[in-house]
Protein backbone atom coordinates (compact mmCIF):
# COMPACT_ATOMS: atom_id res chain seq x y z
CA UNK A 1 0.00 0.00 0.00
CA UNK A 2 1.59 3.78 -0.69
CA UNK A 3 2.40 5.65 2.17
CA UNK A 4 2.14 9.28 2.34
CA UNK A 5 5.27 11.12 2.27
CA UNK A 6 3.94 13.04 5.81
CA UNK A 7 3.69 9.58 7.17
CA UNK A 8 7.17 8.48 5.78
CA UNK A 9 8.45 11.75 8.08
CA UNK A 10 6.88 10.52 11.35
CA UNK A 11 7.97 7.26 11.15
CA UNK A 12 11.37 8.47 10.03
CA UNK A 13 11.50 10.80 13.24
CA UNK A 14 10.16 8.47 15.55
CA UNK A 15 12.90 6.27 14.20
CA UNK A 16 15.68 8.89 15.25
CA UNK A 17 13.78 9.70 18.87
CA UNK A 18 14.28 5.90 19.48
CA UNK A 19 18.02 5.85 18.28
CA UNK A 20 18.86 8.65 20.54
CA UNK A 21 17.03 7.01 23.34
CA UNK A 22 19.11 4.10 22.98
CA UNK A 23 22.15 5.96 23.00
CA UNK A 24 21.18 7.80 26.27
CA UNK A 25 20.17 4.61 28.30
CA UNK A 26 23.76 2.70 26.72
CA UNK A 27 25.59 6.49 28.44
CA UNK A 28 23.35 5.93 31.62
CA UNK A 29 24.43 2.15 31.60
CA UNK A 30 28.20 3.54 31.33
CA UNK A 31 27.94 5.86 33.69
CA UNK A 32 26.46 3.69 36.42
CA UNK A 33 29.21 0.94 35.60
CA UNK A 34 31.84 3.60 36.02
CA UNK A 35 29.89 4.51 39.32
CA UNK A 36 29.82 1.16 40.75
CA UNK A 37 33.81 0.88 40.16
CA UNK A 38 34.14 3.90 41.74
CA UNK A 39 32.31 2.07 45.07
CA UNK A 40 35.65 0.04 45.34
CA UNK A 41 38.20 2.15 46.79
CA UNK A 42 41.73 0.32 46.73
CA UNK A 43 44.76 1.23 48.26
CA UNK A 44 48.12 2.72 46.20
CA UNK A 45 50.37 1.06 48.84
CA UNK A 46 50.53 -1.92 50.57
CA UNK A 47 50.53 -1.64 54.88
CA UNK A 48 48.74 -2.01 57.78
CA UNK A 49 45.16 -0.50 57.96
CA UNK A 50 43.56 1.19 60.79
CA UNK A 51 40.22 1.05 61.92
CA UNK A 52 36.85 2.05 60.17
CA UNK A 53 35.90 5.84 60.26
CA UNK A 54 32.62 5.42 57.66
CA UNK A 55 30.53 2.26 58.57
CA UNK A 56 28.79 0.24 55.93
CA UNK A 57 25.16 1.70 54.94
CA UNK A 58 26.63 5.31 55.18
CA UNK A 59 26.45 7.75 52.31
CA UNK A 60 30.02 9.23 51.14
CA UNK A 61 30.59 11.37 48.20
CA UNK A 62 33.31 13.09 46.66
CA UNK A 63 32.51 16.27 47.51
CA UNK A 64 32.96 15.44 51.15
CA UNK A 65 36.11 15.86 53.04
CA UNK A 66 35.23 12.07 54.88
CA UNK A 67 38.50 9.96 55.87
CA UNK A 68 37.54 5.83 55.63
CA UNK A 69 40.35 4.84 57.32
CA UNK A 70 44.51 5.49 57.10
CA UNK A 71 47.15 2.67 56.27
CA UNK A 72 50.54 3.02 56.28
CA UNK A 73 53.86 1.03 54.96
CA UNK A 74 55.79 -1.43 57.09
CA UNK A 75 58.50 -3.07 55.49
CA UNK A 76 60.00 -1.26 54.79
CA UNK A 77 59.66 1.79 57.67
CA UNK A 78 60.94 5.42 57.26
CA UNK A 79 62.43 7.76 59.40
CA UNK A 80 62.46 11.47 59.40
CA UNK A 81 64.94 13.61 60.89
CA UNK A 82 66.90 16.69 60.19
CA UNK A 83 70.31 17.31 59.93
CA UNK A 84 71.96 20.52 61.37
CA UNK A 85 74.59 21.95 58.21
CA UNK A 86 77.80 20.81 60.09
CA UNK A 87 77.35 17.15 60.56
CA UNK A 88 75.96 17.62 57.00
CA UNK A 89 79.53 19.18 55.73
CA UNK A 90 81.19 16.79 57.64
CA UNK A 91 79.62 13.72 56.01
CA UNK A 92 79.55 14.86 52.29
CA UNK A 93 83.18 16.04 52.61
CA UNK A 94 84.32 12.12 53.89
CA UNK A 95 81.74 10.64 51.06
CA UNK A 96 83.58 12.57 48.75
CA UNK A 97 86.92 11.45 49.55
CA UNK A 98 86.35 7.81 49.79
CA UNK A 99 87.07 5.42 46.97
CA UNK A 100 84.09 5.48 44.15
CA UNK A 101 83.25 1.81 44.55
CA UNK A 102 82.56 2.48 47.95
CA UNK A 103 79.47 1.73 48.98
CA UNK A 104 78.52 4.38 51.50
CA UNK A 105 79.31 7.49 48.94
CA UNK A 106 76.01 6.56 47.40
CA UNK A 107 74.36 5.74 51.05
CA UNK A 108 75.02 7.18 54.25
CA UNK A 109 74.29 4.84 57.17
CA UNK A 110 72.94 6.23 60.44
CA UNK A 111 72.29 4.41 63.58
CA UNK A 112 68.98 5.03 66.11
CA UNK A 113 67.59 4.14 69.13
CA UNK A 114 64.24 3.91 70.78
CA UNK A 115 62.92 6.24 73.47
CA UNK A 116 63.17 3.94 76.68
CA UNK A 117 66.93 2.29 74.74
CA UNK A 118 70.17 3.34 75.90
CA UNK A 119 72.24 2.26 73.01
CA UNK A 120 71.88 2.90 69.69
CA UNK A 121 71.12 -0.48 68.31
CA UNK A 122 69.32 0.11 65.12
CA UNK A 123 70.64 0.90 61.72
CA UNK A 124 69.17 2.24 58.81
CA UNK A 125 70.35 4.43 55.45
CA UNK A 126 69.48 7.68 54.30
CA UNK A 127 67.79 7.64 50.90
CA UNK A 128 66.74 11.40 50.72
CA UNK A 129 68.14 14.61 51.58
CA UNK A 130 65.66 17.50 50.66
CA UNK A 131 67.38 20.20 48.11
CA UNK A 132 67.64 23.09 49.85
CA UNK A 133 68.01 23.90 53.85
CA UNK A 134 65.51 25.25 56.32
CA UNK A 135 67.38 29.19 56.76
CA UNK A 136 65.27 29.31 60.04
CA UNK A 137 66.94 26.40 61.74
CA UNK A 138 70.25 25.78 60.23
CA UNK A 139 69.38 22.17 59.27
CA UNK A 140 68.18 20.06 56.35
CA UNK A 141 65.23 17.58 56.43
CA UNK A 142 66.47 13.83 55.60
CA UNK A 143 64.51 10.29 54.86
CA UNK A 144 66.20 7.17 56.12
CA UNK A 145 64.89 3.29 55.18
CA UNK A 146 64.43 1.08 57.98
CA UNK A 147 64.14 -3.08 57.61
CA UNK A 148 61.18 -3.57 59.69
CA UNK A 149 60.78 -7.45 59.45
CA UNK A 150 57.69 -9.53 61.12
CA UNK A 151 59.72 -10.78 64.44
CA UNK A 152 58.94 -13.88 66.48
CA UNK A 153 55.73 -12.85 68.38
CA UNK A 154 54.20 -11.91 64.84
CA UNK A 155 54.41 -8.60 65.41
CA UNK A 156 56.84 -5.51 63.43
CA UNK A 157 59.18 -3.36 65.89
CA UNK A 158 59.04 -0.20 64.89
CA UNK A 159 55.35 1.15 64.49
CA UNK A 160 54.49 4.72 62.57
CA UNK A 161 54.56 7.25 64.70
CA UNK A 162 57.49 6.52 67.28
CA UNK A 163 59.95 8.75 68.00
CA UNK A 164 63.84 8.00 67.92
CA UNK A 165 67.22 9.47 68.37
CA UNK A 166 69.78 9.39 65.35
CA UNK A 167 73.62 9.25 65.12
CA UNK A 168 75.26 9.79 62.00
CA UNK A 169 78.76 8.45 62.21
CA UNK A 170 81.33 11.19 60.38
CA UNK A 171 84.18 9.06 61.26
CA UNK A 172 83.56 6.14 60.45
CA UNK A 173 86.29 3.49 59.84
CA UNK A 174 87.41 2.67 56.21
CA UNK A 175 90.66 1.23 54.12
CA UNK A 176 92.52 4.10 53.58
CA UNK A 177 95.67 4.99 51.68
CA UNK A 178 98.07 7.01 53.63
CA UNK A 179 100.88 8.92 53.28
CA UNK A 180 102.75 11.62 55.20
CA UNK A 181 101.90 15.40 54.19
CA UNK A 182 105.68 16.36 53.18
CA UNK A 183 105.42 14.21 50.59
CA UNK A 184 102.89 16.07 48.80
CA UNK A 185 104.29 18.03 46.53
CA UNK A 186 101.86 21.14 44.59
CA UNK A 187 102.15 22.85 41.35
CA UNK A 188 99.68 25.21 40.78
CA UNK A 189 96.58 23.74 41.27
CA UNK A 190 97.86 19.89 41.09
CA UNK A 191 98.99 17.66 43.71
CA UNK A 192 101.52 15.12 43.25
CA UNK A 193 104.21 13.07 45.00
CA UNK A 194 107.32 11.56 43.72
CA UNK A 195 107.49 7.70 43.40
CA UNK A 196 110.34 5.11 42.83
CA UNK A 197 109.87 2.38 40.26
CA UNK A 198 112.85 0.62 38.87
CA UNK A 199 115.15 2.34 40.68
CA UNK A 200 114.10 5.71 39.10
CA UNK A 201 112.06 9.03 40.24
CA UNK A 202 108.72 9.56 38.63
CA UNK A 203 106.16 12.30 39.59
CA UNK A 204 102.45 11.31 40.24
CA UNK A 205 99.42 13.11 40.46
CA UNK A 206 97.25 12.60 43.29
CA UNK A 207 93.92 13.19 44.99
CA UNK A 208 93.95 13.97 47.50
CA UNK A 209 91.53 12.99 50.67
CA UNK A 210 90.78 14.13 54.15
CA UNK A 211 93.80 14.54 57.18
CA UNK A 212 93.07 10.98 58.84
CA UNK A 213 96.04 11.83 61.40
CA UNK A 214 98.45 14.64 62.25
CA UNK A 215 100.48 15.18 59.42
CA UNK A 216 99.05 12.20 57.60
CA UNK A 217 96.44 12.79 54.66
CA UNK A 218 94.38 9.87 52.80
CA UNK A 219 95.48 9.74 48.82
CA UNK A 220 91.75 8.83 47.03
CA UNK A 221 93.87 8.80 43.53
CA UNK A 222 97.20 8.64 41.90
CA UNK A 223 99.13 5.93 43.71
CA UNK A 224 98.99 1.90 44.90
CA UNK A 225 99.58 0.50 48.64
CA UNK A 226 102.95 -0.83 46.47
CA UNK A 227 104.17 2.00 45.24
CA UNK A 228 107.43 3.34 46.78
CA UNK A 229 106.98 7.25 47.97
CA UNK A 230 109.53 9.74 48.53
CA UNK A 231 109.12 11.37 52.03
CA UNK A 232 112.38 13.74 52.20
CA UNK A 233 114.84 14.82 49.69
CA UNK A 234 111.94 15.38 47.08
CA UNK A 235 113.42 18.69 46.04
CA UNK A 236 116.26 17.10 44.61
CA UNK A 237 114.25 14.84 42.28
CA UNK A 238 113.46 15.50 38.27
CA UNK A 239 111.83 12.81 36.70
CA UNK A 240 114.04 9.94 35.52
CA UNK A 241 116.45 10.59 38.17
CA UNK A 242 118.51 7.14 39.12
CA UNK A 243 118.41 7.45 43.11
CA UNK A 244 119.19 5.08 45.78
CA UNK A 245 116.77 5.22 49.07
CA UNK A 246 116.45 3.99 52.57
CA UNK A 247 113.36 3.24 55.08
CA UNK A 248 113.27 6.35 57.36
CA UNK A 249 110.20 5.93 60.77
CA UNK A 250 106.82 7.41 59.64
CA UNK A 251 103.89 8.47 62.18
CA UNK A 252 101.54 4.68 63.08
CA UNK A 253 104.88 2.40 62.62
CA UNK A 254 104.78 3.30 58.83
CA UNK A 255 107.60 3.13 56.48
CA UNK A 256 108.80 5.75 54.26
CA UNK A 257 111.68 6.51 51.50
CA UNK A 258 114.44 8.70 51.83
CA UNK A 259 116.50 9.84 48.62
CA UNK A 260 120.24 8.96 48.32
CA UNK A 261 121.38 10.71 45.05
CA UNK A 262 123.96 8.24 43.17
CA UNK A 263 127.03 9.83 42.62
Amino acid sequence: SAVSPEEVDVRLGAQRVAAAAVTSAKAKVERAELDLQFTKIRSPISGRVSRKLVTIGNLISSTQDSILTTIVAQDPAHLYFSVDERTYLRVDRQSRSRPSNDNAKTSIPFLFRLEEERSFLHQGFVDFLENRFDSSTGTIAARGVVANPVAGNARRQFIPGMRARVKIETDAPYRALVVQEEAVQSDLRRRFVWIIREGKAERVEVKLGETVAPGMRDVVEGIDREDLVVVRGVQFLRPGLPVEFVKVDMPGNRDGLKVVLQP
